[in-house]
């Protein structure tokens, strides 16, 4: 090759001149700094190292880095010089084979020496590392920094790892620190002896590397963050085997009779030299003990919270991970930082800064600006990292307890098939991510100039393989595009991931309690394929699951709301008759009642008794229809659950009779479906008219066709529309287990509602206090203002706001708004259409818009 052709020239040219001078020697030569009169003779038109440097940039044609490097008058020299010396001018390639031929003498080997030490490299690699300082150079000019020859010696050294030899042998300065002379200067130019040193304790591993395709490096990269866990993994094995672990509790606790009756004298002695060795690991058999308890306990229960013990202060903590733990060692270390928010100046505990940011500044982190959201994660990351450190005093491996079976998961609401595809998914996570392939859902790396599109959840993985960076290392901007790319992602509507529960979720009751009281009737009632089915749900259910199911129907259970004399009844006293909704549901109960109503005899007799049957027998006549089967129980349960994790979702439900999807923000848009399918027509109540319609659409005839808005009405017709529309949605409500039983909830919708709370200041002008609830807010402004009415039933003196006025009804006088006469009726909604009034002018002073828009549907419109 051309490089060790001259590699050879240049050992032809010293044997046949007799040069015998050192590396050292010949380093003096070529630094333009040693003018020594006890150096060799030097040869004509001398050449510096700069010099050398300005000609391999010349006839590489690389003008902006030549201005960069040099100033006009250096340039102008340098040009002319090499101009007159022409091909005479030695090549930077010719001068660095000298280094790679004649290595510097060692003073202390550390480690066996690097292949390029060795001249083994070819000189053609060592070239393109110096090559690699041109594109730092380069780099440096692109992001126009100020000291660039600084940056890019900065860049060079970012190639180079631990050396493998502690210094390099110089006759001139023996006294100095060796790694000072293996270091570029900080300030000059960068000189050609500064490279070469700098490349000879760079390992041939990296030269390579430096050299490799993109593809290659980015693969090479792949397989060290590979290998680097694989070491992590084997460090934390642990390194003695069992026998050793039994030498060391007893060793510990100085039990020498024990060591001589269980061991001999030689395997005592080898035992105490691996004791006394400082890297040995030595765990504890109750550490031991107490991690591969927690691993077996983990095989069986898969969806279980772990409960641990603090040492400190006793306390019992249920988490799902170390977040939690982490959180409760922030209670008693003393970490605290000050808010984010200017003006502010409240310290409080890193885990406290998110509720403290919704609650005080009335928005979520997703609605912080770029550094505001970075300064929160990068002090939420350091606070996390000091807790970590004190895991083991708060909570070692011996303070797990158990498992906490009795919890609620989102998952387990959710049927795992797949409606596209028919794939089960189990994770809801893994469910996000089929769902983004279904709908074609991808974002664009974050960071600049990668590609790759991925969707949110596959993201942080991406950023670890790919660019070998952690969420807590990106940059300010890169945090902030990461952050509105996983709100656009879960704010996408997932209707394939969550589809409505099927009877199977019943059967998986059913079978969880036969099969604690006699599973050998499992394969009769289920058979073999669906008993597989069931197997695998098993786990989500215990013997307390069916209880509470049972309760949370009978707290949602409610009298209907239609009887005119429900508030007669709750006057009277209580407890005279027994009624069938005073009977105690069981789980027993419940579970005969579903075996009894599909007449399995044979499984009643196998699973009750005689007297128990007829006992159960008993109850379920007296109750009748009101006597829930499971699929109910399960039903509401199931959305009593739902309704913890989505509070602010809009509600899918499913009509039994056109099998129509409804999205109700409350019970009266499933009323207005009703009225769709029922019958029944009223007038019109302008005079003249005489439309029928259903009385749904009643207000909008009136407003479309005589431009008449309810508050415009007179005494009479508000009476008559309201008595019109109560019955109608009195009537509405008997029907509602028809078309809306409870089994027929859907699920929750995932894109949440808009709230126009989120445009106000939630801190009052006038006091400072933080009112959050839209309603709240109006009543705190009633107070400011003393806006008080009367009541408006004759002979009550008693005054308050609109809102307190239906309560003062309801508990004083025992009147629903319905029962009200037509002159209390219109007085009413005087009041109301007056106090809105007085709220639509007044509410602003007090509570005024805030000047950022929050991020949400609102911030679109703009």
């Amino acid at each position: 090759m051309e490089y060790a052709n001259e590699l050879q020239g240049i050992k032809k040219e010293e044997e046949a001149s007799g040069d015998t001078m050192t590396p050292v020697e010949r380093r003096d030569v070529l630094d333009d700094d040693s003018n020594s009169s006890s150096q060799p003779p030097q040869k004509k038109n001398r050449v510096t190292p700069d010099q050398a440097i300005f000609n391999y940039l010349y006839q590489q044609k690389q003008n902006d880095l030549l201005q960069l490097m040099f100033d006009e008058e250096t340039r102008v020299e340098y040009t002319n010089k090499v101009e007159q010396m022409g091909a005479a001018m030695p090549q930077i390639q010719r001068m660095y084979a000298y280094y790679c031929r004649n290595k510097p003498v060692k003073k202390e080997v550390v480690e066996e020496s690097s292949d390029l030490r060795r001249g083994t490299v070819k000189i053609e690699t060592a070239v393109e590392t110096i090559r690699a300082l041109e594109h730092a150079v380069r780099d440096s000019q692109q992001q126009q920094v100020t000291n660039p020859r600084r940056s890019a010696r900065l860049r060079a050294r970012s190639l180079v790892k631990k050396p493998d030899v502690v210094g390099v042998e110089d006759e001139k300065s023996s006294n100095e620190d060796p790694k000072q002379q293996s270091t570029p200067r900080e300030d000059g130019p960068i000189h050609l002896n500064d490279c070469a040193v700098l490349i000879l304790n760079v390992p041939a591993r990296t030269i390579t590397r430096a050299n490799k395709s993109k593809e290659a490096q980015e693969a090479n990269d792949r397989a060290d963050v590979r290998r680097k866990k694989e070491r992590v993994k084997d460090s934390r094995k642990v390194q003695f085997s069992s026998d050793q672990a039994i030498f060391y509790y007893f060793h510990e606790r100085k039990r020498s009779d024990v060591l001589d009756a269980i061991f001999d004298g030689e395997t005592r002695q080898e035992y105490v030299n691996k004791v006394k060795e400082v890297r040995c690991e030595r765990p504890s058999i109750m550490r031991m003990y107490a991690h591969w308890r927690r691993i077996e306990l983990k095989k069986t229960i898969k969806n279980g919270m772990e409960i641990w013990k603090c040492q400190v202060c006793k306390e019992e903590k249920k988490a799902n991970g170390a977040l939690k733990l982490l959180t409760h060692i922030g209670t008693h270390e003393g970490i605290s930082y000050a808010c984010i928010v200017e003006g502010c100046g409240s310290f409080l505990k890193p885990y406290s800064f998110r509720a403290h940011l919704r609650k005080i500044h009335g928005f979520r982190a997703d609605q912080l600006e770029q550094q505001q959201y970075h300064k929160l994660r990068v002090m939420e990351k350091s606070f996390y990292i000091e807790a970590r450190t004190k895991m083991n005093n708060y909570f070692p491996p011996e303070a797990f307890l158990r498992f906490d079976r009795n919890v609620s998961k989102k998952a387990q609401f959710e049927d795992p098939n797949c409606r596209e595809c028919g794939l089960v998914v189990s994770s809801i996570t893994t469910r996000r991510s089929h769902v983004a392939q279904h709908l074609n859902l991808s974002y664009k790396c974050v960071v600049d100039g990668c590609d790759i599109r991925t969707d949110a959840t596959n993201m942080g993985s991406h950023l670890r393989w790919r660019h070998s960076k952690k969420v807590a290392q990106l940059t300010a901007e890169e945090l902030f595009e990461l952050k509105r790319t996983r709100t656009d992602f879960y704010n996408v509507k997932m209707d394939a991931s969550t589809p409505s529960a099927p009877p199977f979720d019943a059967h998986g009751l059913i079978y969880n309690f036969v099969k604690r009281r006699n599973p050998r009737l499992l394969l009769e009632m289920f058979g073999k394929e669906r008993c597989r089915e069931l197997e695998q749900r098993d786990h989500l259910y215990d013997k307390n699951t069916l209880k509470s199911m049972v309760e949370a129907y009978k707290k949602s259970k409610r009298p209907t709301e239609g009887d005119e004399h429900s508030m007669q009844k709750q006057a009277e006293a209580k407890g005279k008759r027994t009624s069938p909704s005073d009977l105690k549901i069981t789980p027993q109960l419940a579970t005969f009642y579903y075996l009894y109503e599909r007449k399995r005899r044979v499984v009643l007799e196998a699973i009750f008794d005689e007297e128990t049957r007829k006992e159960f027998t008993s109850k379920v006549e007296k109750m009748g229809i009101d006597m829930p089967s499971i699929l109910r129980t399960y039903a509401y349960w199931r959305r009593i659950e739902l309704k913890k994790t989505v509070k602010r979702g809009i509600e899918i439900w499913r009509c039994q009779l056109c099998e129509k999807e409804i999205k109700a923000t409350g019970v009266q848009d499933l009323i207005n479906h009703i009225g769709t399918h029922e019958g029944g027509s009223c007038s019109c109540l302008v005079a003249g008219c005489g439309k029928l319609m259903k009385p749904k659409y009643l207000r909008n005839h009136l407003m479309n066709i005589h431009a008449l808005h309810a508050d415009h009405l007179d005494k009479e017709q508000y009476h008559k529309l309201r008595r019109t529309l109560e019955s109608f949605y009195k009537k509405a409500k008997t029907q509602r287990n028809k078309y809306f039983p409870p089994e027929a909830f859907l699920r929750f919708d995932d894109k949440k509602m808009s709230n126009k709370n989120l445009l106000e200041d939630p801190k009052c002008r006038e006091c400072g206090q933080m009112v959050h609830a839209e309603t709240t807010r109006r009543l705190h402004v009633a107070q400011h203002l003393n806006l008080l009415y009367k009541c408006v039933v004759d002979g009550c003196e008693f005054r308050a706001d609109p809102i307190r006025l239906v309560d003062h009804l309801s508990k004083n006088h025992l009147k629903k708004v319905a029962q009200l006469t037509a002159e209390e009726l219109f007085e009413l909604k005087r009041i109301r259409v007056v106090f809105k009034k007085v709220m639509d002018n007044e509410l602003h002073k007090f509570f005024p818009y805030k000047e950022d828009i929050p991020a949400g549907p609102f911030r679109d419109l703009l």
